[in-house]
């Protein structure tokens, strides 16, 4: 291939040994997921796109994990829902506790037409299968940093290491804390709750085989989710958010709370968060679109947000192509597409919010017991597991 087309930038280095993407008509900031998604969604449509990361590499750790049926749907149109399910576990059933004590277990069973669960993969391999078709064609460079951009009405001009690129589109997944949103002068509000959670993935020493299992009580939730490789994410809901957190820490909540052990010295990751929700001012200006956390962020509880920056930009990548190989105007289509995410996120909004209620502590588990009996054990089972699994997004 020629040296002068983007095709031929694979390896790292700043933005100045990257003058060949002058050609490129979108190049996609941050490579974590979402980017990862929007870049191959869009070299699979025949789009000149560079995927820029300022790392290194893709991530080391575990962090999102679940991919809900309307995402799964995504991965079958980019051909790689057979590679998921190879690298990850399959959840279809969920084991509900009220103060140690069984309650039901719902099945996800009829959730979709043909996903029948919640497909559990750790981050980093969700990367490094959405990354190696973008770096079998060379359209993907870490460890190139970019500080700035500015918009204008035929391209946009990215900056940084002392250089100057111009691009037709930039999509900026550069996450919740996006430098480039600032750049752009995009606010983004964002509030905070009170309470927060911390996590961790240990060996698996429960009889709960590929199910996951949620423990309401008196001292609030603790969930538990299966991982590939006989391991177990194990997420513990705070009354206040902290900073940090240890295996020692998680592991003796989780036994006050729930009875089981976890073995504090084999665990691989830990992470604190704080639960917070909020979008963008808007999401595009000019030629610049924003997507996933850069975008927008809702609580962690529930598992939404990658899927809900892949359902925006599955979206979007067909009315950006179209855009690229058209005269018409493209605000009309764009202006659709931002409607339909703030939907989807309003709906993802009440959904972590509902989830967050549940988990709170239970001043009466006994009427708790006998509301989640009526929920859980009646017709409006079927609800609350499409509520579960993000049925009704697009």
């Amino acid at each position: 291939m020629d040296g002068d087309s983007p095709a031929a930038m694979s390896t790292g280095g700043d933005l100045r040994r990257c003058r060949i993407m002058k050609q490129a008509d979108v190049v996609v900031v941050g490579g974590g997921p979402v980017g990862l998604f929007a870049g191959l969604s869009l070299l699979q449509q025949g789009v000149d796109v560079v995927v820029l990361e300022a790392r290194a590499g893709g991530s080391a750790g575990s962090r999102a994990i679940g991919i809900h049926p309307p995402a799964l749907r995504c991965l079958e149109q980019l051909g790689l829902i057979g590679a998921f399910l190879e690298a990850g576990t399959v959840v279809r059933e969920a084991s509900v506790f009220v103060d140690r004590r069984p309650l039901t277990r719902l099945r996800f069973d009829g959730c979709d037409p043909q996903h029948d669960g919640v497909l559990m993969v750790p981050q980093q391999q969700t990367e490094r299968l959405l990354a190696e078709p973008l770096q079998d064609a060379g359209r993907i460079s870490y460890g190139v940093r970019v500080d700035s951009l500015e918009s204008t009405a035929d391209d946009i001009v990215l900056r940084g290491d002392g250089a100057e690129l111009q691009v037709r589109w930039v999509l900026v997944c550069d996450g919740r804390h996006s430098a480039l949103r600032q750049a752009l002068r995009v606010g983004m509000p964002v509030q905070a709750y009170a309470h927060g959670y911390i996590m961790g993935d240990f060996p698996d020493a429960t009889d709960f085989g590929a199910a996951a299992a949620i423990f309401l009580g008196r001292q609030s939730l603790v969930e538990s989710l299966p991982l590939p490789q006989n391991t177990r994410r194990w997420v513990v809901r705070l009354r206040s958010p902290q900073n940090a957190c240890t295996a020692d820490e998680i592991a003796a909540i989780v036994g006050q709370r729930t009875g089981h052990g976890l073995d504090a010295a084999s665990c691989t990751m830990t992470s604190a968060f704080a639960a917070e929700q909020g979008i963008a001012e808007r999401l595009r200006k000019g030629r610049a679109i924003l997507l996933g956390d850069a975008a927008h962020v809702v609580s962690p509880i529930g598992g939404q947000g990658m899927n809900l920056g892949w359902l925006g930009a599955a979206a979007l990548i067909p009315l950006l192509t179209q855009i690229l190989n058209s005269t018409d105007p493209a605000a009309p289509a764009l202006s659709a597409w931002e409607r339909q995410v703030r939907s989807n996120w309003q709906r993802a909004r009440r959904r972590a919010e509902a989830n967050m209620f549940h988990g709170r502590p239970l001043r009466c588990p006994q009427l708790h017991r006998a509301l989640m009996h009526l929920m859980l054990d009646t017709p409006l089972r079927h609800r609350f597991v499409r509520h579960y699994t993000m049925d009704g997004f697009t």
